[in-house]
């Protein structure tokens, strides 16, 4: 039941993949050239551990031929490299943490320099959890989740094209198995992701109803009390709290059913590599040697857990996606027509006198004329009373000297 479980209006609930606005909002508040620099040193890392393993894999190969010098030589070249893959990986992390703090700044920043610059209307007609998600919700999302899932994806998905050109370069065969068994994997990981991305929608926009509800409660404790509606209201908490819980007991469902796929492909290509490994060992031993095989079986073990990792936080990083989504939609509400430009003497207002001149009050767009064509002075030191009935527009001409309705035509002049 939509009403009992707090169902949101249709511009809060977002369908279908992610924009690529969004992602580009999102690298823009990041920063560019941190990001770019991020990426190239992810990469710059990632090349330095495959080739720290394949100069262990010489070493391991060529041990028993080799004097002490030599060994000397391949453990200080292993130990530079390693060492320097270290630093590029500190590097690297600190690099995306400080692009990450820039980013949630910045954003909160946005999100609080919009809603406090929007009409008054917009709180009238916004529950008031809705807004409170935005600011709770999702900037904790964007705040611990979002950059530590970037920076964990990238690293499992260069760790997976490493292991994929380790082991085509190792055995070329590999590929024939690798193509089939990645698009297997595309196409499983997408309709996780497509179920996912909804169900987290749903966990996210589920919850909002309950922060609702708990607000509303305690602002008016006195007259549930009053009326005796305690146990109307617990029955309404009980059961949006069982709407939540039903999004997300079956998000990580979904969760748990991708992992025994994914195992379940894993195994397969973990099987079919070692076959392809050994079969090329046997056939060219003088190019295909035991450390080799050794070094492709040792990366094809690693690249179930990494695809699964893969999958894991594509689709954590398209769900954290949609908070920034959520946020990016309340930074690009029309705010509230101030001008500033104006200039206004210290001395204002030196009498008091009130003019409308031919004033049309509006609400917004969506709405009807509340008052149509107001011709009124008020002389200085005056006493006024509006009488009308309910609707007549009373509050709206008083709310239009604060700026709180919108005057479409005509204009309001005061001294």
């Amino acid at each position: 039941d939509p009403d009992w479980c707090g169902a949101q209006s249709s511009d809060d609930r977002q369908y279908g993949t992610i924009a690529s606005s969004i992602y580009l909002s999102y690298l823009e508040s990041c920063g560019v050239f941190a990001s770019f620099s991020f990426l190239i040193l992810a990469v710059g890392w990632q090349g330095f551990r495959v080739y720290t393993d394949f100069w262990l894999s010489s070493w391991t190969q060529n041990s028993s031929s080799i004097d002490k010098d030599e060994a000397f030589y391949y453990l200080l070249v292993y130990t530079g490299f390693s060492l320097a893959g270290v630093f590029i990986s500190l590097v690297t992390n600190l690099l995306g943490q400080l692009a990450g703090a820039r980013a949630r700044r910045r954003l909160h920043k946005n999100l609080l320099d919009s809603v406090l610059q929007l009409p008054i209307k917009i709180f009238e007609m916004t529950p008031l959890g809705r807004i409170l998600a935005r600011f709770s919700t999702d900037i904790n999302v964007i705040d611990k989740k979002l950059c530590t899932s970037i920076q964990r994806l990238t690293q499992f998905l260069l760790l997976c094209c490493s292991a994929i050109v380790v082991n085509a370069i190792i055995t070329p065969w590999f590929i024939t198995i690798a193509v089939p068994i990645c698009a297997l994997y595309y196409f499983v990981q997408k309709f996780y992701r497509c179920s996912s991305r909804e169900l987290q929608r749903l966990d996210s926009i589920s919850r909002t109803p309950i922060l609702s509800h708990l607000a509303e409660s305690i602002t008016g404790l006195e007259t549930i009390r009053a009326f005796k509606q305690q146990r109307r209201f617990k029955i309404a908490m009980y059961h949006k709290l069982d709407c939540h819980t039903n999004a997300f007991l079956i998000a990580n469902s979904a969760t748990r059913w991708l992992g025994i796929a994914l195992d379940y492909l894993g195994a397969v290509i973990v099987l079919l590599a070692m076959i392809v490994s050994l079969v090329c060992s046997w056939l060219m031993p003088e190019v295909v040697t035991p450390s080799l095989v050794g070094l492709a079986i040792n990366y094809t073990l690693l690249v179930p857990i990494y695809l699964n990792w893969v999958v894991k936080f594509l689709s954590d990083v398209e769900t954290h996606m949609a908070g920034v989504e959520r946020v990016a939609g309340y930074i690009e509400m029309q705010p509230e027509d101030y001008k500033t430009n104006g200039f206004i003497p210290r001395s204002w207002p030196s009498k008091g006198e009130i003019r409308f001149d031919n004033v049309s009050l509006r609400y917004d767009r969506s709405s009807e004329v509340a008052v149509t064509g107001l011709k009124l002075t008020i002389t200085p030191g005056s006493k006024v009373g509006i009488c009308g009935k309910t609707g007549s527009g009373k509050s709206s001409i008083v709310m239009s000297l604060f700026g709180m309705t919108p005057v479409i035509i005509g204009s309001i002049y005061i001294d």
